[in-house]
């Protein structure tokens, strides 16, 4: 389970976010909404410590996340952003970059995975062996999802990763994540087609997480 207590980040003497708090479960999907500005990608980078918050504290498996544990506790997160970052290699070398890391060279996907999770998301088996740089942002941003996605991590947090795609590929996308009910997902956005039955629904506003009425 992910715990988040009292959460409060201030930014150049503003406060950003005030007494966020709420839990998750695994097979929990969270949705957050809100204005442009109002603290959403704040918030989902603070659940994975990419933003320092003044107070209030973060629990996983009822254990308090700090400077200790914090590396420990990010090998069970995975965050993919809204611009796909840039990368000087073939697909197949962006797609398998985390699995150079000592800590996930035992896990990485056959070839079969990594095919199927690319017909999943429309995309061709041939693209592997173009570079990430000549593709289009969607398709890079399609290949980061399918990266994050073949590490298997409990909590996958999204910040408006359909935003860039067309009406087709979103649901791709959002019918692929959707349908793991074991991983915790956090997603920010505003496109309806993650409005679902079953998907808790926050809106942040005026720095306070409000839960909306699910659909």
């Amino acid at each position: 389970m992910l715990t988040v207590s009292n959460l409060k980040v201030v930014k150049s003497g503003k406060t950003v976010l005030d007494g966020i708090a709420f839990s998750a479960h695994p097979g929990d999907r969270i949705i957050l909404s809100g204005e442009s500005g109002c603290g959403k990608s704040t918030l989902i980078r603070s659940l994975i410590f990419f933003e320092c918050f003044s107070s209030g504290e973060i629990r996983y498996q009822n254990e308090i996340i700090s400077s200790q544990n914090i590396h420990e506790y990010r090998r069970h997160c995975v965050y993919v952003g809204q611009k796909p970052p840039m990368y000087d290699g073939t697909v197949r070398a962006y797609i398998n970059l985390p699995y150079s890391f000592k800590n996930n060279c035992c896990d990485q996907p056959s070839g079969d995975r990594i095919r199927e999770a690319l017909s999943r998301f429309d995309l061709s088996r041939s693209i592997l062996s173009q570079p990430y740089s000549t593709l289009s942002g969607g398709e890079q941003q399609r290949v980061t999802l399918i990266q994050g996605l073949l590490l298997d991590r409990p909590i996958l947090l999204l910040d408006e990763v359909t935003s860039s795609l067309d009406p087709g590929n979103v649901n791709r996308v959002v019918d692929t994540i959707l349908e793991d009910k074991k991983r915790i997902v956090i997603a920010v956005t505003h496109q309806e087609r993650w409005q679902q039955s079953g998907i808790r629904s926050f809106e942040i506003r005026e720095g306070r997480l409000m839960q909306k009425e699910s659909p």
